[in-house]
């Protein structure tokens, strides 16, 4: 069975705490990735930001748009927007990482994507230390053609 390691990406972009939201805005847009994870000077995974991340800093919360979305005042979003400008990587990221392990089995590491709903998975090695990133579209790719598409 094939395993993560054979299809993860072992160049991974990273971040560090004080990486400002330019610059990570600059990765994830420029880059055309969905998510950044957050490591120390050794490399350890600290969080992850993702583009929901960033967006949930300046929109209200989900509850206070379910009580009445058609009256809910979005006037202050723009000030909202600028005030990020501010932040660093530590103030935006995301502790709760899901991740996997490079021998863990393609269908597994999918199925915690799905059932996670998130498109990619830091892969760590047993000290926490991000060795690279799995996608989504990286086990597409080769489930469709390896298993559709073949003959």
């Amino acid at each position: 069975m094939k395993t993560v390691k054979a299809f993860m990406k072992k160049r991974v972009i990273t971040v560090a705490p004080e990486t400002t939201i330019e610059e990570i805005w600059s990765l994830i847009f420029k880059k055309g990735i969905h998510a950044l994870p957050v490591v120390d000077k050794h490399n350890k995974l600290l969080g992850i930001i993702s583009e929901e991340d960033l967006l949930s800093k300046i929109y209200p919360e989900y509850t206070e748009l379910i009580t009445d979305v058609n009256h809910f005042d979005l006037s202050n979003l723009e000030d909202e927007v600028k005030k990020l400008r501010r932040l660093t990587a530590k103030n935006v990221l995301n502790q709760t990482v899901f991740t996997c392990e490079p021998e863990a089995s393609i269908f597994l590491a999918l199925s915690r994507m799905l059932m996670l709903q998130v498109r990619q998975l830091p892969v760590i090695d047993k000290k926490r230390i991000v060795i690279g990133m799995i996608t989504k579209g990286d086990l597409f790719d080769y489930i469709f053609k390896r298993y559709l598409l073949s003959s």
